[in-house]
């Protein structure tokens, strides 16, 4: 993994975390409403894990956000 791929997936962590407290969810519930393990809403919010279409799915629904949101929070500098 690139640096910059390690840098959008902490920016995705540290929403995905920030999110969370907001909604005054756990790891464990996020996990429910999101059909993610727990151990993965914890590598995503540490930064240690990149995430898959299905998975950006379940933190958008877990969130109550947009896929969208997660997309903008995952992509690199591919487009530019």
């Amino acid at each position: 993994v690139g640096m910059d791929a390690a840098m959008e997936t902490s920016r995705l962590g540290r929403y995905v975390l920030r999110e969370r407290r907001r909604l005054g969810l756990s790891q464990s519930q996020l996990a429910d409403q999101a059909g993610l393990p727990q151990a993965a809403i914890s590598r995503i919010e540490r930064g240690h894990d990149s995430i898959s279409l299905a998975t950006a799915r379940g933190l958008a629904r877990g969130l109550g956000v947009a896929l969208g949101v997660i997309g903008v929070l995952t992509e690199g500098d591919q487009d530019g």
